[in-house]
């Protein structure tokens, strides 16, 4: 099965080399987007061993928010250079100790194949394992993952692997104001996630992720503020669109919406609602006005 996966990372200069090493040696149809916040990089410094696709972009004084939006417009920009999408857009944090782990023995082997634990993930989204209800990909913090296939409407924004098709309605992260918290965004998505595409967030069955590293930035949740990103970013009165009208603060904390685990794909694709792609055309539209602004 060939799936095209684009890979993007933001983070110092310096930590390059060592994602190079570990998106390069993967056995799986990759592409490296590294975004360096403290240094340019020259487009030689991305050359590598594995013959893999590797760009370099430049992503100075700016939030975790803005910067995952600079590598998406990146990533439509390279879409349009090639004349095709990917089948998956990966949002990786880069922390020096980044850990994936595995456990469960035999049944994680046949599930997710030989490999060590990333190559194992990129094994699985490479593979027909994935629901198709599925919109996003993700892993969980800590811990050894889930022992089978299990769906939420929150997860951590560590590791995220958007399916392509699905992103338009997620996507980009929400603007959020000048000197606000950075939780803004996720809990933001969170809205758009439970609207549109509620519970289709899979964890990797066995595995577990960390990202122990976390830099200085600004933290926490005001709900009012929450609120008033998501009427914003989302809500459109011509549409009659007004996603999460009675937020709560439930509803913008991780592992919501838990679809119970199951043994196999079908019965978890069986549990997750279809999504609301009608309702959440707005959210589409939105996608693509911001893709339209995009210049070479």
């Amino acid at each position: 099965m060939y799936v095209d996966i684009l890979v993007m990372v933001m983070g110092e200069g310096k930590i390059l080399p060592m994602w190079k090493g570990r998106i390069g040696h993967l056995d799986a149809n990759v592409s490296l987007l590294y975004g360096s916040f403290d240094e340019a990089l020259a487009v030689e410094q991305c050359e590598n061993v594995f013959d893999m696709d590797c760009e370099v972009a430049f992503i100075p004084d700016t939030t975790w928010t803005q910067g995952r939006n600079l590598l998406a417009a990146q990533a439509v920009r390279k879409e349009r250079r090639r004349g095709k999408e990917y089948d998956y857009w990966v949002f990786l944090d880069d922390d020096d100790n980044v850990n994936v782990h595995c456990g469960g023995g035999e049944d994680m082997e046949q599930l997710l194949g030989v490999g060590d634990c990333w190559q194992k993930v990129f094994n699985f989204i490479s593979s027909n394992q994935v629901p198709e209800k599925v919109s996003v990909v993700t892993l969980p913090w800590g811990g050894n993952g889930m022992p089978g296939f299990t769906g939420y409407s929150n997860t951590d924004a560590m590791f995220a692997a958007f399916k392509r098709e699905r992103l338009p309605y997620l996507l980009p992260y929400a603007t959020i104001r000048e000197g606000g918290s950075e939780w803004m965004s996720q809990g933001v998505l969170f809205c758009a996630m439970q609207t549109c595409m509620k519970s289709s967030a899979l964890l990797v069955p066995y595995v577990g992720g960390r990202n122990e590293a976390h830099r200085e930035y600004i933290r926490g949740l005001n709900m009012g503020e929450i609120y008033q990103t998501i009427v914003d970013n989302y809500h459109d009165d011509a549409a009659d669109f007004h996603p999460c009208a009675n937020l709560e603060q439930a509803m913008v904390m991780q592992d919501r919406d838990y679809s119970g685990t199951f043994d196999t794909m079908v019965e978890l694709n069986e549990v997750i609602p279809d999504p609301e792609l009608e309702l959440c055309e707005p959210m589409r539209r939105r996608f693509e006005e911001w893709a339209g602004q995009i210049v070479a």
